[in-house]
């Protein structure tokens, strides 16, 4: 990766056994795993600690509400394109093989007056 960094992919689920104890407790604990190893034993209180942690969980879950927000906008816009480019192929495909204008093929589909300007920006780029 070209940004200077160094990124170093782990895989929990792996089944060969060329790593340390530290990182294979670790791999163990992060799958799932009933795990009794110093480092872990330490970062498990730490987890538990932020679990029960009051404010974090109120944070926690705004955060989840404004993702699931996110998501929701995302699909939202890519239905609006995707019809957007049904529209367009469509108003081409009348366009080219009927020889009507662009404003006839437009009155053809039923597409309101107040989204042409839309559409016709569309077919233009």
């Amino acid at each position: 990766m070209q940004d200077g960094t160094t990124k170093i992919f782990l895989n929990a689920y792996g089944t060969m056994d060329d790593i340390d104890d530290d990182l294979k407790a670790f791999l163990d604990y992060v799958a799932g795993k009933q795990v009794s190893h110093p480092v872990v034993n330490e970062l498990d209180a730490v987890v538990q600690k932020v679990k029960h942690n009051k404010e974090w969980r109120s944070e926690y879950m705004r955060y989840e509400h404004e993702l699931a927000a996110r998501e929701h906008l995302a699909r939202e816009d890519g239905r609006k394109e995707g019809r957007d480019s049904v529209v367009v192929a469509s108003l081409k495909s009348l366009i080219k093989n009927t020889r009507v204008t662009v404003e006839e093929a437009m009155n053809m589909l039923d597409i309101p007056v107040a989204d042409r300007s839309k559409y016709l920006a569309l077919l233009k780029g």
